[in-house]
């Protein structure tokens, strides 16, 4: 590629990224207005869980859905936390039938570096490969004026 189509390429690139960014802000704004108007509206359907959802007209047949999800239950309870341990009193001999006990690990820091210095080799890439995730690139623009 030429100097001077990669420098359009970058231009044309920095267009498209402004451009983005003011309709993602106003798209931000519209739904924002769309949910007031979805809480304020009388014609709001329960959805399973205790929340709701309500149909917006659009000019052309088009339709915006406004769901309000139901209270989402957490991932897990500390039971050694105070909030845990209050709950675990709560819920008395009951506990284990309501909650089951889960083990999570986390790789340590340092677990490349752990990893080749304490195994080593193909068995040391095998481990870092089974604990890691593909990033993928990024590309991000400076330029003189703000967007």
């Amino acid at each position: 590629m030429t100097k001077q189509k990669l420098a359009g390429l970058v231009d044309e690139a920095i267009r498209l990224d402004r451009v983005i960014q003011e309709s993602t802000e106003r798209l931000k704004e519209i739904k924002a207005d769309l949910i007031v108007e979805g809480e304020a509206n009388p014609n709001k359907e329960a959805t399973n869980g205790g929340g709701w959802s309500v149909v917006l007209d659009g000019t052309d047949g088009s339709i915006a859905r406004v769901t309000q999800p139901g209270p989402k239950l957490k991932a897990s309870v500390d039971a050694e936390s105070k909030a845990g341990a209050s709950l675990k009193e709560k819920v008395g001999k009951l506990w284990n039938q309501l909650f089951q006990p889960v083990v999570k690990y986390k790789p340590v820091e340092n677990i490349r570096d752990l990893a080749n210095e304490l195994i080593g080799g193909a068995k040391a890439r095998a481990i870092i490969a089974a604990v890691t995730t593909e990033s993928s690139p990024s590309v991000s623009f400076e330029t003189k004026e703000k967007a």
